[in-house]
């Protein structure tokens, strides 16, 4: 028998499926148009492809500056203009699961 689509299964795949943190990311001396928007935990493929695109590239040096955050919760709005390292970010999003 296949769950019915709102039976509480059904549900909570949806709500496993969707990323924890969304981060809207770009280089910090670099134009606003040039930006990407980033879900945590990345796969690390995609989370190069990323930095490629911003001009960042994986690195240690806190490069990109967030411009947007969406999260369930709202206590990291407080990164919106901050420079952040995304290892730091992914590391930090990866126990959350």
């Amino acid at each position: 028998m296949t769950p019915h689509l709102d039976s509480p299964a059904t549900a909570l795949r949806e709500i496993d499926s969707r990323p924890m943190l969304e981060i809207k990311l770009r280089k910090h001396d670099a134009s606003s148009y040039r930006t990407e928007v980033i879900a945590f935990p990345a796969i690390e493929q995609n989370l190069q492809e990323a930095m490629d695109k911003i001009g960042v590239g994986i690195t240690t040096e806190k490069l990109c500056l967030v411009d947007a955050v969406r999260s369930a919760h709202g206590c990291l709005q407080a990164l919106v203009g901050t420079l952040v390292n995304v290892d730091e970010v992914q590391y930090l999003a990866r126990p959350c699961l």
